[in-house]
């Protein structure tokens, strides 16, 4: 989610035509991007592992706390793929891949605290 920040900030700085001495150091946009969907990348296979790992593992023992997780991760990974196959479909880009990005990344955030706070 860094990154999408910074491709989301390097891309707002663009579009202002604004001429910072942090826009200067920046790599290229296009560069930030790429980047930005090789770590989409990264994230949606480790994701798949863990998801498959945990309905492996706990597949007798699915308990609400379990489930719970499982379906915000799940959820995450599917908007995941879905921007990878977006991207390389319709090439989406810029903003829309950091919202999206910044979706998945709450959701497993939600996923994680879901379990340690209200329960």
């Amino acid at each position: 989610v860094l990154q999408a920040m910074l491709v989301s900030f390097q891309e707002w700085l663009v579009r202002r035509h604004s001429h910072l001495l942090m826009i200067e150091n920046l790599p290229p946009l296009q560069t930030m991007e790429h980047l930005l969907f090789q770590l989409i990348v990264t994230a949606c296979i480790l994701l798949a592992i863990l998801l498959g790992t945990s309905l492996w593992f706990f597949n007798g023992e699915l308990t609400h706390k379990l489930l719970i997780k499982l379906i915000f991760s799940g959820i995450a990974w599917i908007i995941l793929l879905n921007l990878l196959i977006s991207r390389y479909r319709v090439r989406i880009s810029g903003m829309l891949a950091t919202r999206w990005t910044s979706l998945s990344v709450l959701l497993l955030i939600f996923s994680y605290l879901e379990t340690r706070l209200f329960t």
